[in-house]
């Protein structure tokens, strides 16, 4: 089953009408007749004015929104378009038609030059996937993924919270597929990763998966908080109240008194 065009519209229904024609409308997120939607690659971003400099001038810190600034916006536009993809069964031929539709400013741009230097067998022969990877090595470059690769495979705990470093973890585990395509690879390097004291005790039960060394590591956290609350909370005087309220200390102070 793929998109529905005007020959096979369910009439009767105005919202598979409406997402026959347009399956990527924008609907608003809380409006009753809501169908999966995608935002275009090259929406302009609603300026707010943070990267205002005081003359009033962009520093240009920011995506310009025009699909070319951010790497990252790109990889979630493909990710976001093929979940679209496989929920609405769209065939090659589909989901050109609509990448087509959904491209805007410099993205639709190159894309048109793009089909301009192909010969008319390559069109014909086109499909999601080469689209794909042409779209990657325009707008992902080679060092960045390379950078993301990097930053994955030296990753460490540091002063993050397991949560926060498994969250981590798991987002960049992509660019380096080939250190993850296992449970064994992913549960050794999520524990090597780990923070010495949490991975010294791991080491010693083999033969863990990812998701039981997740549940350990976080499980060992939890249990090194209370210990370390206590420390915190007693005072630094403690020790010496303690001692000035001994039975010595007390036979002192009658000593100096008689």
């Amino acid at each position: 089953m793929g998109l529905a065009f005007e020959t096979d519209v369910p009439r009767g229904d105005p919202i598979r009408e409406r997402a026959a024609y347009d399956p990527f409308h924008r609907a608003d997120s809380d409006s009753e007749d809501g169908v999966p939607c995608v935002p275009r690659l090259g929406d302009a971003r609603e300026d707010d004015g943070d990267d205002a400099t005081e003359d009033g001038s962009d520093d240009g810190s920011r995506d310009d929104g025009r699909g070319t600034g951010d790497p990252a916006e790109t990889e979630e536009w493909i990710r976001a378009m093929e979940r679209i993809f496989r929920f609405l069964r769209c065939n090659d031929a589909e989901r050109l038609m609509c990448v087509s539709y959904q491209l805007k400013g410099t993205a639709d741009y190159w894309w048109e030059a793009k089909q301009k230097t192909m010969a008319p067998e390559q069109l014909d022969e086109l499909t999601w996937e080469l689209f794909k990877t042409a779209m990657c090595e325009k707008f992902i470059p080679r060092s960045y993924r390379k950078k993301k690769e990097m930053e994955f495979t030296t990753l460490k705990q540091g002063n993050k919270i397991v949560v926060e470093y498994d969250r981590l973890f798991c987002d960049l585990a992509r660019y380096a597929p080939y250190r993850v395509d296992t449970d064994e690879k992913m549960s050794e390097l999520f524990c090597a990763g780990l923070r010495q004291e949490i991975r010294v005790v791991l080491a010693s039960q083999t033969a863990l998966s990812y998701a039981e060394a997740l549940n350990r590591a976080l499980d060992m956290e939890l249990a090194m908080q209370p210990e370390k609350a206590t420390h915190a909370l007693t005072p630094p005087s403690a020790q010496y109240t303690q001692v000035s309220n001994t039975p010595y200390s007390n036979q002192g102070q009658k000593g100096k008194r008689k």
